[in-house]
């Protein structure tokens, strides 16, 4: 899911363009001015002019310097980044040999920008950290908290969110900082925190900067933030607090023409209609989205063809201009001559009855290909839902096992540390007692209680640390011991593990798989064997569990939660999960866990 950031390449536009309008020496060229202007404007056909005054050896140093940062401009706006370069180093060359330092500064920037633009980071901080010490060498407090806030954006491109939030606050520190950069940095603040998992400080900066925006009128920076507040929102499993968040920002996104915010918005949606299982509202939120990008691509497609109908009618006009004069100087001429005329008025109009099919045959063609690839955009975009629900119930999922895990460990040391304790204090006193009257009676507290202790600490390993030292193999013949010596039924377990114990993650997920297994077969099948058999191969590890207890049809019972908890953890693992069962012949589970350098697991 994609995250909003406050500024990218709006800011570094800004800065750009804004950068390039401040005043000139004495010594500047008069027509700088008009120059400035064109280039605020997007004109890009003021390179001719600019290319003109270059050759001319009256130029002062700094009027050169200004008419290739100007050039350069010019060259970034039209996305040419390779010519804007040349211009700025140019311009950045006369500056130093000037010593200019507000100038060199400027360009500095811009060229750290056009590096943002073609994914070069490294070269883009060594470019910003020159601006920056330059501007804080002329104390420009405001250009100094836009570069760092720059800075910032960078080390979040490279993942180095730490050093992102020191840049965050370092710029959100300097004096004469304008509240639009600190709703901006506090944006950008949010997302850093996302992505760094702490949710609580994300929804601080993230509320702030929404304040920040409402107040200085921003409704597109104002639905950047609250979009990203409802996806922590949704990371944190608050998904009805994120649900309300996304539906705000779609409507807002609608009215303020954001295409791509309002698309994430609508996908965001139907992911928490999904986690909270509501099928109908899935299903309702995902045709909105597909007629959403169809009427966005229907109205890109007529735009085009409007353009094609309109030059098409252009030609068609020219064409019977040309006709008609050639018919009047006919006219003129002696019959032989009218008769060539014929001829030649012939083979015109046959060139465009020729022309016109042409081009009724190149229009319908592109209207093919263009549904063609319209069919092929909806099916990918199809693909792309189904994978963004696996990665975001993936991402659930592993939340959900730690939360579960965090609250077994808890619970697992209370047992130990206080009811264990208190028992253990209860069977001293106990033995304190047996010299005296009712030894006999005393005697049997006491056994019950030691049956307590041993009991309570055999459940807090059981909550605990699932995993015997030993490993799993260990930790299963244990775990099957236990339930023999029960007497209410037999279990059996055999291994060929060739000496490749699985890793302590996949361990403690087939060992909470088995447990859960037995559970059901000691509560529903009334089995009175059960048998485990684990297999490890190059290509997988395979765990076969069998009962022979009444069973149940497969194919018609509804899952429950033990059911589907299993499903859930072989999921994550990348495996298997075969289910066989029959009324009255017993359950058979076969679960299939590739090798782990084969998969991924996520964590």
């Amino acid at each position: 899911m994609k995250l909003f950031s406050g500024n990218n390449v709006a800011l570094s536009l800004i800065i750009l363009v804004w950068s390039s309008f401040f005043s000139f020496s004495n010594g500047a060229y008069p027509y700088l001015k008009d120059i400035k202007e064109d280039v605020k404007n997007g004109n890009e056909n003021i390179i001719q002019e600019i290319n003109q005054l270059l050759k001319s050896d009256t130029i002062p140093l700094l009027s050169r310097a200004y008419l290739h940062k100007y050039k350069g401009s010019i060259y970034r706006l039209s996305d040419s980044f390779a010519l804007a370069q040349q211009e700025l180093i140019k311009a950045l060359r006369i500056a130093e040999k000037m010593n200019d330092t507000v100038l060199r500064a400027r360009i500095n920037n811009n060229i750290a920008n056009i590096f943002v633009n073609l994914g070069d980071y490294a070269n883009a901080l060594k470019h910003y950290e020159k601006s920056l010490k330059d501007f804080q060498l002329l104390k420009r407090d405001k250009l100094v908290s836009k570069t760092l806030m720059n800075i910032g954006i960078v080390y979040e491109h490279q993942e180095k969110y730490d050093r992102a939030l020191q840049s965050y606050n370092i710029a959100l520190n300097t004096d004469s900082i304008s509240e639009q950069s600190v709703a901006k940095i506090n944006l950008n603040i949010g997302t850093c925190y996302i992505n760094l998992k702490e949710y609580t400080a994300a929804e601080k900066a993230l509320k702030k900067a929404i304040g920040l925006f409402k107040n200085l009128g921003l409704e597109g920076q104002y639905n950047k933030a609250a979009y990203n507040l409802a996806y922590s929102y949704e990371l944190q499993g608050e998904f009805l607090r994120a649900l309300t968040s996304y539906k705000t920002c779609f409507v807002t996104s609608l009215s303020e023409n954001q295409s791509q915010l309002t698309i994430d918005c609508l996908e965001g949606i139907m992911l928490i209609y999904n986690h909270l299982k509501e099928s109908d509202s899935v299903s309702k939120y995902y045709y909105l989205l597909h007629d959403y990008k169809e009427d966005l691509y229907k109205s890109k497609l007529d735009k085009g063809i409007y353009e094609v109908e309109t030059a098409y009618e252009v030609e068609k006009k020219d064409k019977e201009i040309s006709t008609q004069r050639q018919l009047k100087k006919q006219a003129q001429k002696t019959a032989e001559a009218e008769r060539k005329a014929k001829r030649k008025t012939t083979w015109i109009l046959s060139l465009i009855i020729l022309i016109i099919v042409i081009l009724l045959g190149s229009i319908s063609y592109s209207l093919v290909q263009q549904n063609k690839i319209k069919k092929l955009q909806i099916d990918q975009h199809e693909k792309e839902i189904s994978d963004l629900i696996q990665r975001q119930e993936q991402v659930v999922y592993q939340a959900k096992l730690e939360s579960e895990n965090k609250e077994r460990k808890r619970l697992a040391n209370e047992l130990h540390d206080r009811v264990g304790g208190l028992l253990a204090a209860v069977n001293l006193h106990v033995e304190n007692l047996q010299e005296g009257n009712g030894k006999e009676k005393l005697g049997t507290v006491q056994e019950l209680v030691k049956d307590s202790i041993s009991e309570i600490r055999s459940i807090s390993h059981n909550l605990g640390d699932s995993i015997h030292t030993g490993g799993l193999k260990k930790s299963l013949e244990n775990f099957a011991e236990g339930i023999s010596s029960s007497g209410r039924v037999n279990m059996e377990t055999f291994f060929s593990l060739n000496d490749n114990e699985p890793s302590q993650e996949v361990s403690n997920q087939i060992f909470t798989i088995v447990k859960e297994m037995v559970s059901n077969s000691l509560k529903h099948a009334k089995a009175k064997l059960i048998t485990i058999q684990l297999l490890a191969s190059e290509k997988n590890l395979q765990l076969m569990y069998e009962d022979d207890g009444i069973g149940f049809d497969s194919t018609t019972v509804k899952k429950g939660l033990g059911l589907k908890s299993m499903q859930d953890r072989v999921a994550h693992m990348h495996g298997k999960f075969n289910l066989d069962s029959q009324n009255g012949f017993g359950t058979t589970i076969i679960i299939e866990i590739p090798n782990e350098k084969d998969r991924i697991i996520n964590s």
